[in-house]
């Protein structure tokens, strides 16, 4: 039974530690409500958010390149050109 209850405390514990950190961080920011979880954000958070960015943008740039390709053959060949993948 004292396994369970260490268990416990440990939960009451780290619950009582983000209790202490989300008030911590509700004062730095000056947030007074409560329904919002507060996360405080290091280099690896801004560095996830950079790669997520350029991805996106990787992304919308190819798709953008194969629409106009599929909408104007004439293109498709320019493109190929730049690329050298023409003959």
């Amino acid at each position: 039974m004292a396994k369970y209850k260490e268990i416990l405390v440990q939960k009451a514990d780290t619950g009582k530690r983000r209790e202490r950190k989300q008030e911590q961080l509700r004062d730095e920011s000056g947030i007074k409500d409560t329904k919002y979880y507060l996360i405080e954000k290091d280099w690896k958070a801004y560095a996830m958010d950079a790669v997520k960015h350029i991805a996106y943008l990787t992304y919308a740039i190819l798709v953008f390149i194969g629409t106009v390709m599929l909408l104007h053959p004439e293109s498709r060949h320019i493109i190929l050109q730049i690329f050298h993948l023409a003959y």
